[in-house]
């Protein structure tokens, strides 16, 4: 039981220290409310140990931990105005700014209905036409509409990650590959730091939700030669 807290620990401290949060204290206190309910420290432990036997994912607990806007930051307004400027009617300029179903670039249109403004909460409808209609989540019609053809949609979302690797020049392809493998795009990538020892990247990422940034911090830190990654905070 011991080994399992412990590794547990180590597991929700790696994925803490990632997204720029801080690690737990001896007392567990930031597992005390997790979605509205209280728990004992004994209870806590028992989290922790559930992470480190693998019966639960840590991520799906740092998800209960923080708020989405918490770990990835508020859309920037930046990114409102950049939206602002585009033609809703054009469903290339739109596209770029929403994924569905984690992937960006699929053809959307604005639902004329509820006409979601940028950073609003919004779910995609898949039409029987050419299109996938975008709606706010509390839109009624898409609420009365078939929930069989309801989908995730969201907001892109700009990340910018540091990344710790060997120093190879050539780990770059890899790390390019893991990050299209998570159907993520690759908006800025330079080498920051560079000395015989290692190399530090910079590398910007858009993405849609919490569930796309873990995955995109799991692939990378799978890769041989990738000794930390964590969010730019």
């Amino acid at each position: 039981q011991e080994r399992n807290f412990k590794e547990g620990k180590d597991l929700l401290n790696k994925k803490l220290e990632q997204i720029g949060k801080p690690k737990l204290d001896p007392k567990l206190t930031a597992l005390k409310n997790l979605n509205g309910e209280v728990n004992s420290l004994k209870k806590r432990e028992e989290i922790v140990r559930q992470v480190g036997n693998g019966s639960i994912l840590a991520s799906s607990i740092i998800k209960k931990m923080y708020t989405q806007e918490e770990i990835l930051g508020e859309l920037s307004k930046k990114s409102s105005q950049r939206y602002n400027n585009i033609d809703t009617k054009r469903e290339l300029d739109i596209s770029r700014h929403i994924f569905v179903g984690g992937e960006k670039g699929l053809p959307v249109r604005i639902a004329k209905c509820c006409s979601p403004s940028f950073g609003q909460p919004i779910a995609a409808f898949i039409t029987r036409g050419r299109a996938i209609s975008i709606h706010r989540q509390d839109c009624p019609i898409y609420k009365l509409s078939d929930p069989d053809r309801h989908t995730d949609a969201g907001w892109a979302r700009s990340i910018t990650l540091i990344v710790e690797t060997i120093p190879d020049l050539q780990i770059i392809r890899e790390v390019t590959k893991q990050v299209n493998k998570s159907m993520v795009s690759i908006l800025n990538f330079r080498v920051m730091k560079k000395n015989n020892e290692k190399i530090y990247w910079k590398i910007q990422v858009e993405v849609a939700d919490f569930a796309q940034f873990s995955d995109i911090l799991n692939n990378i830190s799978s890769i041989q030669g990738v000794r930390s990654i964590k969010k730019d905070t």
